[in-house]
């Protein structure tokens, strides 16, 4: 199997966070604002997914979503 791997990323990029399993409904709002903050200085631009902050009985999004 060919190994492949992906361009780094570059100043300008989008980091969009989707969090499929664990929604960040289970990390504070403080470490994502630090999260979000770190990344942006270094230049990339952060959108999240419409369903990152869901959260139910399990701490993740619902199956529907």
């Amino acid at each position: 199997m060919k190994k492949i791997i992906p361009p780094k990323l570059k100043k300008g990029d989008n980091i969009r966070v989707v969090a499929p399993s664990r929604g960040l409904g289970t990390i504070s709002d403080e470490n994502v604002t630090f999260a979000e903050e770190r990344l942006q200085a270094m230049g990339f631009t952060v959108t999240y997914g419409a369903h990152v902050r869901e959260r139910d009985a399990f701490g993740s999004s619902s199956i529907e979503a």
